[in-house]
């Protein structure tokens, strides 16, 4: 049965795509419009997330899972330092470093499949499977078309599919399934892939992972030197990468961090003056202005709609 799990804001769609590790961050003004939609193949996960706005994710793959994340209409994402075009298959094994952008809003779905059941299908050890790590991989055509076509027939069949006949069952369902990402993943575990980010990207994307870490310490500086590069090439890795300073970055991080904090706050417990000081702000009207413009609404507003709520993740809609 395919459940739909909603959202309003990028901290609650944080959780909703559990089991991801992502820490989700709203990097324009607009509305994101999340609308994730999930089911269940025996003991495959598909979901399909559709959101407007521009979206960054930060973080991991689901634990021990083999996920494959299908883009037909890419309208320049970013995924790990390259740019999604064509018919691109983002896959990664469980555990490794995930970073991507929706520019331009996004609709795409994912299928996460167990690793050790993946690499029994394809009569490997499951440390190989596990060694994938990230990649970007460029199957035939027709291959990739079975598996967009497989995983919007999980997310639109019936709950029981005895009684329509054009369905498949769920048991050949998975099989297909496992039968197509293994011939999609069994040369690329054997060759290494040509996609290869640039220098730049990739300084660029250990900054990012350095802010994430340092939070309120973080700095332009800072962030340079654990790339590894000079200032001025972050810089223009972020220009090539974001179409923004590395400082311009850091500050939509820490109004993001501010917005989860209102949004999970109590206004019983909390102020404003001092979630926004443990965020590092001072000034706190201009950045009240800055806050309204990216999110639509002054902090107190946040913080006085903020009602603690926890949305259902996708493991709980597929285990409901």
């Amino acid at each position: 049965m395919t459940e739909v799990i909603t959202a309003e804001c990028a901290e609650e769609l944080s959780q909703v795509v559990t089991p991801w590790n992502l820490d989700l961050r709203q990097l324009a003004p607009g509305k994101l419009d999340p609308h994730v939609a999930a089911t269940a193949v025996n003991d495959l996960i598909v979901t399909n997330d559709r959101w407007e706005g521009h979206l960054q994710g930060l973080g991991c793959t689901p634990s021990d899972c083999v996920t494959f994340c299908g883009v037909t209409k890419p309208l320049g994402i970013r995924w790990n330092g390259l740019t999604l075009e064509d018919i691109c298959l983002p896959t990664g094994s469980g555990g490794c470093d995930w970073e991507f952008r929706t520019p331009q809003g996004t609709n795409h779905w994912v299928i996460m499949i167990p690793e050790a059941v993946l690499a029994g299908h394809m009569g490997v050890d499951k440390a190989v499977v596990s060694r994938l790590g990230s990649r970007l991989l460029q199957p035939e055509i027709h291959r990739f078309q079975r598996l967009h076509m497989l995983a919007v027939h999980s997310l639109q069949r019936p709950t029981e599919f005895h009684k329509v006949t054009p369905w498949i069952s769920e048991a050949l369902l998975r099989e297909q399934i496992l039968e197509t990402a293994g011939q999609i993943l069994n040369g690329s575990l054997v060759e290494p892939q040509g996609f290869r980010a640039s220098k730049r990207a990739l300084a660029h994307q250990r900054a990012l992972r350095h802010i994430d870490s340092y939070g309120v310490a973080a700095t332009p500086a800072s962030a340079a030197t654990a790339a590894g590069v000079s200032l001025r090439v972050l810089q223009m890795a972020f220009q090539e990468q974001m179409g923004i300073t590395p400082k311009h970055y850091i500050r939509l991080c820490q109004l993001n961090r501010l917005h989860a904090s209102l949004h999970n706050a109590s206004a019983d417990n909390a102020s404003v003056t001092e979630l926004m000081e443990e965020c590092g702000f001072h000034e706190f009207g201009r950045i009240a202005g800055q806050y309204c413009r990216l999110f639509g609404e002054l902090p107190s507003q946040t913080l006085r709609k903020s009602a603690g709520r926890r949305p259902r993740s996708v493991l709980d809609a597929v285990h409901h």
